[in-house]
């Protein structure tokens, strides 16, 4: 009886081993990275992963332009195309609601938050093109980045706020 091999992984009556998803190096089920190459164990779960189905490009891009995460709906991340398109509504209902309201704070609040608004919406175009053409290392919102994007618009709200705060307590206002 040979060899039976499923995926990158064979088992021989010597033990278990795993191909190397760059070089196609065997290696020893202990071994946490290729011996030929130093590619990561993980490397092969990667390469593995489920495929994506084909999208168009330029309509994954056109349904972001049209509301900030559509196009990664079009493409099939749901979870983005939420988190995408409520930070994008909050942006939006923040500038609309400082447009309400009076005094130089305010005014602050609406060019800042209608410029990353604006910044977002090209943003998610920009991000849902690039998956749909499977490119995810072009992408520039994901992950980390995404989560400390809004961190920085929930630190410089406070700070807009506050300062605007101050200065209203100063006038008197």
């Amino acid at each position: 009886m040979g060899p039976a091999v499923r995926g990158a992984f064979t088992v021989t009556t010597e033990g278990v081993s795993w191909a190397c998803a760059q070089c196609g190096s065997a290696n020893p089920l202990e071994a946490d990275e290729c011996s030929a190459c130093g590619a990561p164990f993980t490397a092969i779960m990667v390469a593995a992963g489920p495929a994506k189905a084909a999208r168009d490009p330029g309509t994954a891009a056109t349904w972001s332009l049209v509301f900030p995460g559509g196009g990664h709906v079009y493409v099939g991340l749901l979870g983005q195309a939420i988190a995408r398109a409520l930070v994008s509504l909050w942006v939006i209902a923040i500038a609309a609601f400082s447009a309400s309201q009076r005094g130089p704070g305010a005014t602050v609040v609406l060019v800042v938050f209608c410029l990353v608004a604006f910044g977002l919406w090209i943003l998610s175009a920009h991000d849902a093109y690039r998956e749909a053409e499977l490119d995810p290392g072009a992408v520039i919102l994901r992950g980390r980045r995404f989560v400390f994007l809004v961190l920085a618009l929930l630190l410089l709200l406070t700070t807009v706020l506050v300062v605007a705060g101050l200065a209203g307590a100063r006038t008197g206002s």
